[in-house]
This record gives structure tokens, C-alpha cells and sequence, in this order.
């Protein structure tokens, strides 16, 4: 190389800038703040779901080893039966053709009926059943038939919706068959009194296979009447030991245990719907009222809600359960609804709206139980009256002439109170209190069902409001 192209090779180097040093500036504290918050959410928002999911597994795990096989309401049902052998369609066809003023209405209901009313209830009752002779005739007819299925839509999808009007109605026509059997006695017609009272008890018969409470509380009402056509009627007529000790066999012979559980059966399929249909305790609120209206919010809250719903459920389960076996001896102390719901968790709100209240429908069941065998003792005094023209002194004594054994008094297994009061017997049960307190019934001044079983409930507790709760043939 020579030396000019050599001096030109370093007049052209040049040395690189001089580049000032990078500055790293520094991050704000409120974009750090989110940032790690913005992680903190997502990290916490993951555990969250991952619990949630956790949780509601094992939720819908322990739910799953409680409900066992389901049980659909409709395979409780009464069996379908052909129209031309429905002693339903019957039933309907009577209550169809029945003719009642309200003042008619009001003086079948009067529980004195004929034979202890007053002239204005007599008259008014004559003219009901003067009116009504073909639902009368329609109502035996019934009776009479093997089969019953009521047309109520067991396979519903919504069973809220379920209509019993039926009910009400069959209460109404047990009314007029009560007013007809006491006419016939009054008449002399002991025969077709005592047949009367029989279609009572068929007509309940016919009502307690529903497997609902409401069913069952009616079959018990419409044999209650039944009971009361036949105290009325033996005070009015007189039998011999034949013709009563042929009556036993025609008295009601429903099996209240088993119905009892058999309604309890339905009860469930009820809770178990109401636990589908709704899933959250705003919805469970709104089903007390009607069907509950489903919103973006509620449908929301059910999702958030699904672990503790499942659980709720399972607590519904256990107290159902717990119930059933309280109430499922006769006799046994009826316990209130507020010890059963007392020690449920803050989350069973369902639990607490759909709980049946059984210490009621167990009183019920007893009662009815102690019914039947005071109407074998009631049918024994009377043929006893008959032979001797007054009633015995001493219960034993008509027992002797009864040939077996009176039934005891399903509270302690002693024999039922007994006494005369002139010419007029007295017979009664102590009562779930285990107490004789002299015949006396709980106060009839209670409005309701459910007030009178209160104050029955509070003689059970040792309240000084009520302190008696005898249960009288009457």
C-alpha cells in the first residue's frame, strides 16, 4: 500500500459518539398498587372458584348418598281406574247436583247436627236434604263401588299447581249423609241410619290412598263425621247385640300408620320439587306466596347459592326424617315444629318453608285411632241400653255382655272413662296429656284447626293456658 492510500484510510476513521447513559425510570406507585392487586384478584378469584367447585362436589356428593332412589309423586298414586268403575266420577256427578242455600250449608256443618240442634237448624237441614235427594242417592251409589281415583294430575311437572277441589267437596256431601243418617234414625230407619254411617266411612276410605297430608286430613275429617253420624245415631235409636256387634265390621278400617307414611312419601316428593323449582331463598320465599318469577339477579344468586342449596336440601332430608320417626308410634309425645326447626343452620331457608308440620297430623292420627275403639265400646253400651233399658254402672259390665275384650285407651292401655250422666253416657280418652281432666275437650273457641292444635300442643308443654285435652265420643 503506499503511503497516500494509507493516509487516507485514517483521515476517514472516525471514533464513535459518545451516547449518554440509559435512565431507567422508576414505576409509579399507583401502577405498581394495581398491578399487584390486578394479581392478587386473579390469584384469589381462581381459589375462589377452585373452593366453590371443591365444595359444591361435595355437596352435590353427600346430596346424592341422601336422596337414594327418587320417588316421583305419581308412582304414590291411587292406581288409574275405567271411568265406568270410578266411584270419583260419582262422587263429582253428587257434588254437581248438590242444592244448598248458605243457611242450608251452615246447619249441615253445625256439629249438633238433628238430633241436638235447634228448630231452626232441623228445618234448615230437612230442606238441604229434601233438595238433595238424587245427590244423596248419587253419594251412596258411590260408596258402594270398589275404586276411587279423584282426576288430579299426579305427573305435573309444576306439582305447586296441583287443584284438590274434590276435597271440599266430598266434605260437603259427608255433611249431608251425616244429616240423612240422623233423619233416618230419628224416622226409626235404623237399618238405613246405620248404612249411611257406612258411606261415611267408605268416602273416607276412598280419600286417604291420595299421598298428600291435606288428603289424608280430610279422610280423617270426613271419618270424624262418620264417628259423630254414629254417636248421635245410637243415642237415638237402640240395637240390638246382633245388629252391633254386626256394625264393627262395617266400621272405617283405613290403616292411619300406614297412610301416614304413605302421605309422608308424598310430602317428600313436594320438598324435592320445591328444592328443583327454586334455587334460592329468595325464590323459596316467593313460592310461598305463588310461583316464584325468575330474573337475571335470581338466576345469579342460585348459581353462587348451589352449595348451600344442597345442603339446605339435606337438611330438609333430616328433619323429615327426624319428624317421621317421632310421630311414627301412636301414642308417642307429638313434638312442636319449633323444637324440629330450632337447631337448623342460618341457610336452610327451604328447610324452614317447606317442613310439614307433623305434631298436628300425628295428633290427628291418634285421635281417629281412639275414635274406632271408643265406637266398638259405644256400639257394646248401646246394645247393653238395649237389654236392660239403662246403661251399665260399670264399664265391665257391658264387657261381659259384649263377650271380648273393650279396646284400651291408646295413651296408657287402661280402659276408656266411663260414666252416665242421667240417661246420657259419658266416654272419653285422657288424651295425648295423659291426663284425666273429666271429659273435657280442648276450648272449641279457637277459629281454626291449627289454633286448637296449638292450644292442644301447649297442654302437651305444661302451659297453663290450656291444661286439658281429653277426647270425648261425642
Amino acid at each position: 500500500m503506499s503511503p497516500s492510500e494509507n493516509n487516507r484510510s485514517h483521515s476517514s476513521f472516525t471514533p464513535p459518539k459518545q451516547t449518554a447513559p440509559l435512565r431507567i425510570q422508576p414505576e409509579r406507585p399507583t401502577r405498581r398498587f394495581w398491578r399487584r392487586a390486578l394479581r392478587s384478584l386473579l390469584w384469589g378469584g381462581g381459589v375462589a372458584l377452585f373452593s366453590f367447585l371443591l365444595i359444591n362436589l361435595w355437596a352435590s356428593w353427600r346430596l346424592h348418598e341422601e336422596l337414594g332412589a327418587p320417588i316421583r309423586l305419581v308412582q304414590l298414586a291411587p292406581p288409574r281406574v275405567p271411568d265406568a268403575e270410578n266411584a270419583a266420577v260419582v262422587y263429582l256427578k253428587a257434588a254437581d247436583a248438590l242444592k244448598l242455600t248458605d243457611s242450608q250449608r251452615d246447619a249441615l256443618h253445625n256439629d249438633k247436627g238433628i238430633a241436638r240442634g235447634g228448630e231452626a237448624e232441623a228445618t234448615a237441614e230437612a230442606m238441604a236434604l229434601s233438595n238433595n235427594a238424587q245427590a244423596i242417592a248419587l253419594t251412596r251409589q258411590a260408596a258402594g263401588m270398589a275404586a276411587c281415583r279423584f282426576p288430579v294430575d299426579y305427573d305435573a311437572v309444576n306439582l305447586a299447581g296441583i287443584l284438590l277441589p274434590h276435597l271440599g267437596k266430598m266434605r260437603t256431601l259427608a255433611y249431608l249423609i251425616r244429616a240423612e243418617a240422623l233423619s233416618e234414625a230419628r224416622s226409626g230407619h235404623v237399618e238405613a241410619a246405620l248404612d249411611d254411617v257406612s258411606v261415611l266411612f267408605r268416602m273416607s276410605e276412598h280419600i286417604a290412598p291420595e299421598p298428600m297430608l291435606i288428603s289424608g286430613l280430610v279422610a280423617m275429617a270426613v271419618e270424624r263425621i262418620g264417628c259423630r253420624a254414629l254417636a248421635d245415631v245410637l243415642d237415638t235409636v237402640s240395637l240390638t247385640p246382633e245388629q252391633a256387634h254386626a256394625f264393627v265390621g262395617r266400621l272405617a278400617h283405613t290403616d292411619w300408620v300406614a297412610t301416614f307414611q304413605h302421605d309422608l312419601d308424598g310430602e317428600r316428593c313436594f320438598g324435592m320439587w320445591a328444592f328443583q323449582f327454586v334455587s334460592n331463598p329468595i325464590e323459596a320465599r316467593l313460592l310461598e306466596s305463588g310461583t316464584p318469577s325468575t330474573n337475571i339477579f335470581t338466576r345469579m344468586l342460585g348459581v353462587v347459592w348451589a352449595p348451600l342449596w344442597k345442603l339446605d336440601e339435606i337438611e330438609y332430608l333430616h328433619a323429615l326424617q327426624w319428624q317421621r320417626a317421632a310421630t311414627l308410634a301412636p301414642g308417642a309425645p307429638a313434638y312442636p315444629e319449633s323444637i324440629v326447626t330450632r337447631d337448623l343452620p342460618w341457610y336452610a331457608v327451604c328447610t324452614r318453608i317447606m317442613l310439614p308440620s307433623l305434631a298436628r297430623v300425628g295428633l290427628r292420627r291418634d285421635e281417629m285411632l281412639v275414635y274406632r275403639d271408643m265406637a266398638q265400646v259405644a256400639l257394646a253400651l248401646n246394645a247393653y241400653r238395649t237389654l236392660h233399658g239403662r246403661y251399665p254402672s260399670h264399664l265391665e259390665d257391658a264387657e261381659a255382655l259384649w263377650g271380648s275384650a273393650f279396646p284400651r285407651d291408646l295413651y296408657l292401655g287402661q280402659p276408656f272413662v266411663y260414666r252416665t250422666e242421667g240417661d246420657r253416657l259419658v266416654l272419653y280418652s285422657i288424651g295425648p296429656n295423659h291426663k284425666d281432666d273429666g271429659g273435657r275437650k280442648p276450648p272449641q273457641s279457637a277459629t281454626s284447626v291449627t289454633e286448637r292444635e296449638a292450644q292442644r300442643q301447649a297442654a302437651l308443654n305444661g302451659s297453663t293456658a290450656t291444661q286439658y285435652d281429653d277426647i270425648v265420643w261425642d
